[in-house]
């Protein structure tokens, strides 16, 4: 290299820079990259055709929260394959635990007082006062996903599929 021309020179020693610019960069491909949440996500089932609101369950006490109303549900009976309607406007909501927080099912789905745990095996519990579903949709008020106003229009919606059925 000592008797190299000029751009040779330039050559090797843009090469050089270029190889030291990259080094960091590919340590924060090899695994340090964050991660997409830590905790609960929690998806409210609005829309068709555009994504639903969701948002992350990150505090411990919220957590424990979840877990001491999973706890006190009892096992029930469930004719259908799933508590998510097919319909139109709300139509339940899914809790992902994709960070396995300890003493919370994978998947959760709660919709009009049933409450779904687990993906293959799935699991019916009953949940008649509806309080894991409305402490949800509190929490999704709360992060302002949501606003009381589409709240009240669901349980309008909802009554009105009462009443025709």
């Amino acid at each position: 290299m000592f008797g190299a021309d000029r751009s040779t020179k330039c050559f090797a020693f843009a090469v050089v820079l270029s190889v030291l610019m990259l080094v960091p960069l590919c340590g924060a491909a090899a695994g340090t990259q964050p991660t997409e949440f830590a905790g609960l996500k929690v998806t409210v089932l609005l829309f068709s055709g555009r994504p639903d609101p969701s948002y992350i369950i990150d505090d411990a006490a919220s957590i424990d929260r979840v877990k001491k109303m999973l706890e006190v549900a009892k096992e029930a009976k469930f004719e259908k394959p799933t508590v998510t309607p097919s319909i139109l406007g709300y139509k339940g909501i899914v809790v992902e635990n994709a960070r396995n927080v300890p003493g919370i099912p994978s998947r959760i789905a709660v919709y009009n007082g049933t409450i779904e745990t687990g993906l293959e095996r799935k699991k019916f519990l009953a949940d008649e006062s509806k309080t894991l579903e409305n402490y949800l949709l509190d929490k999704a008020i709360e992060s302002k996903v949501i606003d009381e106003k589409i709240v009240k229009r669901m349980k309008s919606e909802e009554d009105m599929r009462k009443d025709t059925h």
